[in-house]
């Protein structure tokens, strides 16, 4: 089982595909703009097209691949107007959930559960695996959501978890002291939520992802509209200048 398999368990062939090309897109194997064709994939699988076929209109249902007449499909890069959108909708949902988990009476559930991932990030850290990371911290920001219980708001951040994770290994790449920021901020959320502060776990979540959209804007360079396999920020992430 990969990394990735842990936020997305594959179950059946069309699924192990799925997931095998996310894990390509979010790695940088399949870079942003670059062409490719279903059986070239296929053949990489060892899986027949069929599922290879329903995965990619699956992937491109989701903004990740466009279908390009008579060549194949791409990878899309993301744009920077993009990312900005992902980074709002992400603090708007993880925000909520965030602030409604502190202000309930009982919060331990949710907090053995920070903990734990806390713990798992801190192992990582230490052995510097950048792929287990992105999986890892995907998992933080969706415990949140995932114990508010909204179903609907658990569909939005899992449709945008390739999206989100692909930005993150990008980001980890070039700076390799962003996995412990990270966790310093994750920190101090799961502080906030402990203390029953809710306005602070809401203000904290969107400085945290507002910090990753400027790290990734001045990694791009200014004016930059995209990156291969990642993007760039013009404003900070949540649309601040």
């Amino acid at each position: 089982m990969t990394h990735m398999t842990a936020v997305l368990r594959p179950q059946s062939l069309r699924e192990e595909a799925l997931t095998k090309i996310r894990e390509a897109i979010v790695f940088g194997a399949l870079p942003g703009g670059q062409l490719f064709s279903e059986q070239t994939i296929a053949d990489q699988l060892q899986i027949s097209r069929t599922p290879v076929r329903e995965a990619l209109l699956q992937l491109g249902s989701e903004g990740l691949i466009e279908f390009v007449p008579n060549r194949g499909a791409r990878i899309v890069p993301v744009s920077s107007e993009y990312l900005r959108q992902v980074f709002e909708l992400r603090a708007s949902i993880e925000g909520y959930c965030g602030k409604q988990l502190a202000a309930a009476s009982s919060r331990k559930r949710i907090l053995d559960k920070l903990d734990a991932s806390l713990a798992e990030q801190r192992q990582i850290i230490d052995t510097n695996d950048q792929s287990a990371w992105v999986a890892a911290n995907m998992r933080f920001h969706m415990l949140m959501v995932e114990d508010y219980g909204n179903p609907l708001m658990i569909d939005v951040l899992n449709n945008l978890a390739t999206h989100t994770m692909r930005m993150g290994y990008q980001v980890n790449e070039r700076a390799n002291d962003r996995m412990e920021q990270s966790l310093t901020e994750h920190t101090l959320i799961v502080e906030a939520m402990r203390e029953g502060q809710p306005d602070v776990v809401v203000r904290r979540i969107e400085d945290h992802l507002a910090a990753t959209g400027l790290l990734v804007n001045s990694l791009i360079g200014p004016g930059a509209e995209k990156i291969s396999g990642s993007t760039g920020v013009v404003e900070d992430s949540m649309g601040r200048k």
